[in-house]
C-alpha cells in the first residue's frame, strides 16, 4: 500500500512537471510566432520599399530635358541618385535575404517547438492513462484487501467458536 502511494506520488509529481514543460513550451510557442509575424511585416515593409524605389529609378531614367545641357545636367544627377539607389536597393536587398534567412530559422524553430509541444502533450496524455490505471489498481487491492481482512477476522471467530464448543465437549 505505501508503495503504491509512493507510485501514485511519483507520478502526480511527474504529471505536474510534464504540465509545466508544456505551459513553457506553449508560452515559447506563443513568442516564436509573434516575432515570425514581425519578421513578416518588415519583410513585406521592405519589398514595398524596394518596388517603390523601383519605380522612382525608372521615372528617374525617363528624365524631362528639352536641352542637350538640361539633359546632360538631368542625367548627371539621375545617375548619381541611380547609384544612391542602386546601392540602397542592393542593401535592401542583401537585408531582406538575411530577413528571410532569419524568418526561415525562425519558422524550422517553431515547427521543432511545435513538434516538442506534441510529445510532451503525448507523454502527459500516457501518464494521466497511467495515473488512472494504478489509481484503479489501487482502489481494486484496497478493496480486496478489506475483504481478505474480513474474512480472517469470519475464520478467527469461526476458529474461537469451535475452540469454545470443543472446550465445552471437554468439560463434559
Amino acid at each position: 500500500l505505501g508503495q503504491m502511494r509512493e507510485l501514485e506520488k511519483k507520478f502526480n509529481a511527474s504529471l505536474k512537471m510534464k504540465e509545466d514543460e508544456l505551459e513553457e513550451v506553449i508560452k515559447r510557442n506563443e513568442g516564436m510566432t509573434l516575432k515570425m509575424d514581425s519578421m513578416k511585416r518588415e519583410v513585406e515593409g521592405l519589398a514595398k520599399i524596394v518596388d517603390e524605389r523601383d519605380d522612382e529609378i525608372c521615372r528617374l531614367k525617363k528624365g524631362h530635358g528639352t536641352t542637350i545641357m538640361q539633359v546632360e545636367g538631368k542625367v548627371k544627377i539621375s545617375q548619381e541618385e541611380l547609384t544612391r539607389k542602386d546601392a540602397e536597393i542592393i542593401e535592401l536587398k542583401s537585408s531582406m535575404s538575411s530577413m528571410k534567412a532569419d524568418l526561415e530559422s525562425t519558422s524550422e524553430s517553431y515547427d521543432t517547438l511545435k513538434a516538442r509541444a506534441k510529445t510532451i502533450a503525448t507523454e502527459l496524455k500516457d501518464r494521466r492513462v497511467e495515473v488512472r490505471t494504478l489509481t484503479a489498481q489501487n482502489e481494486e487491492l484496497r478493496s480486496f484487501k478489506v475483504s481478505l481482512e474480513t474474512q480472517v477476522a469470519n475464520l478467527r471467530a469461526l476458529v474461537n467458536q469451535h475452540e469454545l464448543s470443543i472446550s465445552y465437549k471437554d468439560k463434559d
